[in-house]
């Protein structure tokens, strides 16, 4: 058990905790970090920062908050989530069938370059390539922007393959600095090809 002062770290395997301040309990493999927390896991290719962090390295799970924000890079684009509270659940660590889903929590910002979102509440599953707004989402790609009450965003690699609109959905298009095209129905399907939207349909009450 200790604690360490003075912007230091502890490394394990291919993971790291920097901070200005850690406390760690061998016994329990956690790990608490205060003060411009960078925790960095090379091997799964992610990394938190925050000014809390907590970090259990049997279970592969992270606690963030006070200025949360994570990073996963394992794809061609590194996808960027800020919230009040992040947290990171890791399964079958140390295997080859290694996967994460990341939670976060009020106040969602999410950014990669074909993307973007704001929403209360996010889940992310990494098994199926779905991220899954809650609370009032809004989500741009290119000069798209869609809203409903909840958003599924499901993915093919690094690029955004198709979305599911659910509840009061709706989408704006900008073609020009005058047009814009604008749909709304009960539920909406969204496909794109190669990055770029391809076609929308839209599902009830349409207008």
């Amino acid at each position: 058990e200790a604690f360490l002062l003075d912007r230091s770290y502890i490394i394990k395997d291919m993971r790291k905790i920097v901070a200005d301040s850690l406390y760690y309990c061998k016994g329990k493999d956690v790990s608490e970090a205060f003060g411009d927390v960078v925790i960095t896991d090379e091997e799964n290719l992610c990394m938190l920062t925050a000014n809390y962090c907590q970090y259990n390295q049997t279970t592969g799970f992270a606690l963030a908050t006070d200025s949360a924000v994570a990073y996963e890079y394992s794809q061609k684009d590194t996808l960027y989530v800020h919230a009040d509270t992040l947290k990171m659940f890791t399964y079958n660590l140390n295997t080859d069938s290694v996967y994460r889903d990341l939670h976060a929590y009020h106040h969602v910002r999410m950014y990669r370059v074909d993307v973007q979102a704001v929403c209360d509440s996010m889940v992310t599953h990494e098994l199926d390539s779905c991220t899954y707004l809650y609370g009032n989402p809004v989500l741009w790609n290119e000069g798209q922007q869609a809203k409903g009450d909840e958003i599924r965003v499901y993915n093919n690699d690094s690029t955004i393959d198709w979305i599911h609109i659910i509840g009061k959905a709706s989408t704006v298009e900008k073609i020009d600095s005058l047009c814009f095209n604008q749909i709304e129905s009960k539920e909406m399907f969204t496909y794109f090809k190669n990055g770029q939207l391809d076609r929308n349909e839209a599902v009830g009450n349409v207008f």
